[in-house]
């Protein structure tokens, strides 16, 4: 049976950890920074690595899934744009029930820790079949509910950079018709780019050595 003393030892390194934890987590909103400018991009990541899909086939990377209702990677040459290797899709578009296409880029925690920070890639509106909607992109904050980006993916890109940087780790990225008047919009996107926070494993490490270093302080005190 345990004694007061090391109940009440208990109970303050599982506070230390949970302060941590709150540390870590973050606030309540998003500060999310738009970049159109891969180097900037690269830049704003504050020396944190990246990843890279190029849909170079249709194995996407370990972590990484999508949902889409009318989105595919393109492996062979487009007719109109000539771009392969490509991820091809069309959002906004009517499938009924008043209900629109729409794809969602999902990064799993466990391969992620607590999701990603940074997202992005090449983009391509204007091909094919020209400008359309544009691209609302929202995010799904790790605890704190969905978030949207305040920048559409503007409809005149051609082959551009377009990403994201935020101050709270999320989940999921939709993508969703923009505010242009248009029927839809169909685009390609390639090189897509992201950066995790470090790993739950690497969390729980922390909130260890933070529990531990409380330990043996309260030891050296009760001695």
């Amino acid at each position: 049976m345990k004694t007061s003393g090391s109940i009440s030892l208990t109970l303050i390194a599982a506070s230390c950890s949970l302060s941590i934890l709150a540390l870590v987590q973050g606030a309540d909103a998003a500060t999310i920074s738009v970049y159109t400018d891969k180097n900037a991009w690269i830049n704003a990541l504050n020396g944190a690595s990246f990843q890279t899909e190029d849909f170079s086939d249709t194995i996407l990377n370990p972590g990484v899934a999508v949902s889409s209702n009318r989105g595919f990677v393109l492996l062979t040459p487009d007719p109109e744009s000539g771009e392969s290797q490509v991820w091809r899709d069309k959002i906004g578009a009517n499938l009924g029930n008043s209900k629109l296409s729409t794809t969602t880029w999902q990064f799993s925690p466990f391969q992620f820790g607590n999701g990603i920070f940074a997202w992005g890639g090449k983009w391509n509106l204007n091909k094919p079949g020209g400008p359309g909607t544009g691209i609302t992109a929202t995010v799904n904050l790790f605890k704190d509910g969905q978030q949207l980006v305040q920048q559409e993916i503007p409809n005149i890109l051609k082959g551009d950079f377009w990403g994201i940087v935020s101050d709270t780790t999320f989940t999921d990225v939709k993508l969703s018709r923009g505010s242009v008047v248009a029927n839809f919009e169909n685009y390609t996107f390639d090189d897509m780019v992201y950066a995790s926070t470090p790993e739950a494993s690497s969390v729980l490490g922390i909130l260890g050595i933070g529990a531990l270093g409380v330990t043996s302080l309260l030891k050296r005190k009760h001695n």
